[in-house]
């Protein structure tokens, strides 16, 4: 897929700046132009997150620079919530936090939380 087609990503200015993603999960967008991805980082807290000067809207080149995994789940079902897994901060996996588990990019691909765009 071509960057211009993924939509837009809102995501914190701190993954925007570089910081690793930490959580990252899918509702529809009212919004045609928003994708219904939704990234924050692992440093983001409450108070952070609380103030809509906070966050930024991302493209899928963007994104791809930053953290190119996001796109591989970009077809997740609207629903999805996952949070990021680093080893050595590197990222090495997803956890699924509707099911409470370790998970694949296969595995968040095929589950279904609810309608699909």
């Amino acid at each position: 897929m071509e960057d211009f087609n993924y939509g837009g990503f809102v995501a914190t200015k701190s993954v925007r700046d570089g910081k690793p993603i930490g959580f990252m999960f899918r509702e529809e967008s009212p919004f045609v132009h928003l994708n219904g991805w939704y990234l924050f980082a692992v440093e983001d807290d409450d108070e952070l997150v609380k103030d809509p000067e906070n966050f930024v809207m991302l493209d899928g080149a963007e994104i791809r620079g930053l953290a190119p995994a996001v796109l591989d789940i970009y077809n997740a079902a609207f629903g999805t919530e996952v949070s990021w897994i680093y080893e050595e901060g590197v990222h090495s996996g997803f956890y699924d936090l509707k099911n409470e588990c370790m998970t694949t990019v296969e595995e968040i691909l095929g589950r279904r939380y609810g309608r699909e765009r």
